[in-house]
């Protein structure tokens, strides 16, 4: 499966000098940032959930009321990455251009985490670094998931220093590789816990690939070659496990139904025949080139290892959502990066187009999206300063995009210091926790889900009469399936608590004062 490149001397003219490739791959990866560039608030669905907890932690002078509705439950644990990045930045330039900095260069470090993974492996730049950029902005990056996704950035640079020290295989090399990855590990840990596991997983695979023929023997060997990664399983033990102190599974392992759809899913954006597309273009490359016998072993059984923990696990775990979903495009990255063709100037262009496609479509569904999103926020005007609002986002089960504004509560938090039911406040996991709500005021709370023909939802509209948050609540924002997503002509009818009284309302949005006596 493993085969050096020997460069074709016909061919050799349509190659571009290897320095040349690798300057050709580092301006993709920053071309990864460019959808960044067609919106003023990247519309990740977790995104303002993310702003408002870092808001909560540090605010500043002048506001009371946050206090009196949360509270911070500050502890080192696997999930702080992009916290980390922002908090201290946002005290510089400000906590929306921080965090908007932050967001856009995780696409930027993962690209060109590709780009050293297959440098240090072998010391040139060739077609697989560029094709595994097209799984950068995969599900978990689109939806938001920041903390994950800079570990994932992290973990990939850390594997590719793995490589260059592997090089060194005597005493030295080993001792020197305890030294740098027991912090280098526990830094990608404390990034996330998932991202740490990939690197993990990466890391093992490498060192079975190595020990080809030994057997057994060889994967123990394999196993305990890892060690030098070993030390935030002390940190887990002390808070409690991987999710301080979460329950480790939460739900099966998925149907093979849900497998299935998780993995066609891989490289979801905003159409779903051209992702399907592009998935089998890129899996057609891999089949093609293991064909040819230019599949190297040793980035393909960390492949394998990834993808088959993305069908282990369960979708819930260590308190996290979509687990085994965010292993899936690390696969893929990693099956491209297996392939061990030279760059030349065709594979180069045939690549950078669809990339570029990609990126050109992403980007016009986010200026769209950032659209909608400026037509909601002026609902935030009727609102008083520290009120409790309750969020009720309606996702539509049939769009293949995915839905932005699933957090889009969080902006209330922002905007009017309000108690808002769509933080992410799962005691012992994440830092902000609520003051004087009940546990069904967090997320996931505000999500309703809906879909056009469903069994007994025919021709009826979205009923909140009964919307437990709502109970809690002064004001309810209501935002239906967005248009930029659905692609529905017009929303699904709302039914509103009794007494409720609208205040502002768009097309597909409105805000409503709650009765006091409910």
């Amino acid at each position: 499966m493993a085969r050096s490149s020997v460069p074709d001397p016909a061919a050799a003219a349509a190659q571009p000098a290897s320095r040349a490739g690798l300057a050709l791959c580092l301006l993709a990866g920053l071309a990864l940032a460019l959808p960044f560039a067609f919106a003023a608030v990247p519309p990740m669905d977790d995104y303002p959930a993310h702003l408002a907890r870092l808001f909560v932690i540090d605010p500043g002078p002048g506001h009371p009321d946050l206090a009196r509705h949360y509270r911070i439950d500050w502890r080192w644990t696997g999930n702080l990455g992009a916290d980390l990045a922002i908090l201290p930045l946002a005290r510089l330039i400000g906590l929306e251009p921080a965090a908007r900095l932050v967001a856009l260069l995780i696409p930027v470090l993962t690209g060109w985490g590709l780009v050293a993974v297959e440098w240090s492996l072998r010391r040139r730049v060739g077609v697989g670094a560029l094709l595994a950029m097209i799984a950068v902005w995969s599900p978990p990056l689109r939806m938001g998931f920041l903390n994950y996704a800079l570990a994932l950035a992290l973990a990939l640079w850390a594997f590719a220093l793995w490589l260059r020290l592997a090089e060194r295989a005597d005493q030295r090399g080993a001792g020197l590789r305890g030294l740098v990855f027991g912090p280098v590990g526990l830094a990608v840990w404390l990034a996330h816990v998932s991202g740490w596991g990939v690197l993990g997983l990466m890391v093992l695979g490498f060192e079975i690939a190595r020990r080809r023929g030994e057997g057994w023997r060889g994967l123990v060997a394999a196993g305990l070659a890892t060690w030098p990664l070993w030390l935030p399983l002390a940190a887990m033990l002390a808070t409690g496990g991987p999710g301080g102190g979460a329950a480790l599974f939460a739900g099966d392992p998925g149907s093979l139904a849900y497998k299935k759809d998780m993995l066609l899913q891989v490289l979801r954006g905003e159409h779903r025949l051209f992702d399907l597309a592009c998935l089998g273009l890129v899996l057609l490359a891999i089949v093609e080139a293991r064909g040819r016998g230019r599949l190297d072993r040793r980035l393909v059984i960390p492949a394998l290892l990834l993808l088959g923990a993305a069908l282990v696990l369960p979708r819930h775990f260590a308190g996290g959502d979509f687990a085994d979903a965010r292993l899936g495009p690390v696969a893929l990255m990693l099956g491209c990066l297996a392939i061990d063709w030279p760059l030349t100037l065709r594979s180069a262009g045939a690549v950078l187009a669809l990339l570029g496609l990609r990126l050109g479509l992403m980007g016009a569904a986010w200026h769209a999206q950032a659209e909608e999103l400026a037509r909601l926020l002026p609902a935030l005007d009727q609102v008083p300063r520290g009120a409790r609002v309750a969020s009720a986002v309606v996702r539509d089960r049939a769009a293949w995009t995915y839905a932005p504004f699933g957090h889009v509560g969080a902006w209330a938090t922002l905007r009017r210091d309000a108690l808002v039911n769509a933080h992410f406040a799962l005691p012992g996991i994440h830092a902000l926790q609520l003051r004087g709500a009940g546990a069904d005021f967090a997320d996931p709370s505000q999500e309703l889900t809906w879909q056009e023909g469903q069994d007994g939802q025919e021709g009826q509209g979205v009923d909140l009469r009964a919307f437990a948050p709502a109970r809690q609540a002064d004001y309810l924002w209501y935002v239906g399936p967005a248009a930029s997503v659905s692609g529905r002509a017009a929303p699904p009818p709302v039914i509103l608590p009794p007494g409720a009284t609208i205040l502002f309302r768009t097309d597909r949005s409105l805000l409503a004062r709650l009765p006091a006596q409910r």
